[in-house]
């Protein structure tokens, strides 16, 4: 017999839906050091869900350095991650869903996803003229999904898959992966935001709002780069 999908959310879940999307959101939005061990561990899972051989993994203080020193001419693998493991995931937890419950989880867990930490990843892709990066932010929402999927509407998926994107999301800061060699780009070393009237922004004044550990930083005046 079909199992019925899962309907409305209750006062409470929605309660813990909120706690998961600021825990989620602090890994986002974390100034602290990557683990190396553990971001290389991470990726070689994905590399290895999508088929692919054990790369040379290569890090760096910042997006800027990788981006300087990577041969972008080879096959670049970040839609091939994203078609294999983070959509089947999508579609495993929402196929459990109705459309009404797709609909309302996807706003509330989209804003968590386009405000400060959305502005750092258009901010830093801007700088470089170069969208390949695939931050921690690109990770929030599903992270997020599987969490509450898991733990607040006792949803099935993956487990292996699931543990894999969380595992990139709390280790890895930005992460650049070709066919032999992964990037692995430490977090900033500073982001600094201000709430205003409309909202809540990256913004700094006197001194950049986003700075990596080489030196790389974006001056940054209510959500929007400045010279």
């Amino acid at each position: 017999m079909k199992q019925p999908k899962i309907g409305g959310l209750t006062p409470e879940q929605l309660e813990l839906i909120t706690l998961h999307q600021h825990e989620w959101k602090n890994f986002v939005l974390s100034t602290e050091r990557i683990e190396r061990r553990k971001a290389t561990e991470a990726m070689q899972s994905a590399y290895s869900l999508i088929g692919e051989e054990k790369p040379e993994f290569v890090f760096c203080d910042s997006p800027d350095m990788a981006f300087r020193i990577v041969d972008t001419s080879q096959p670049y693998l970040g839609r091939r991650i994203e078609k294999k493991i983070r959509k089947p995931l999508r579609g495993q937890v929402e196929s459990q869903l109705s459309w009404d419950l797709i609909q309302d989880l996807s706003s509330r867990l989209l804003p968590e996803r386009i405000v400060l930490e959305g502005q750092l990843k258009r901010l830093v892709d801007e700088k470089l003229q170069f969208r390949k990066f695939i931050p921690a932010t690109h990770w929030l929402d599903i992270a997020i999904l599987l969490d509450v999927g898991a733990s607040v509407l006792d949803c099935s998926f993956d487990q292996h898959k699931g543990d894999v994107i969380q595992a990139i999301l709390k280790h890895c800061g930005w992460v650049l992966p070709y066919e032999n060699i992964c990037m692995i780009c430490d977090r900033p070393t500073k982001i600094l935001s201000d709430l205003f009237d409309d909202g809540e922004y990256l913004h700094a004044e006197g001194e950049p709002a986003i700075q990596f550990a080489d030196g790389f930083s974006i001056w940054v005046h209510h959500g929007e780069a400045i010279d």
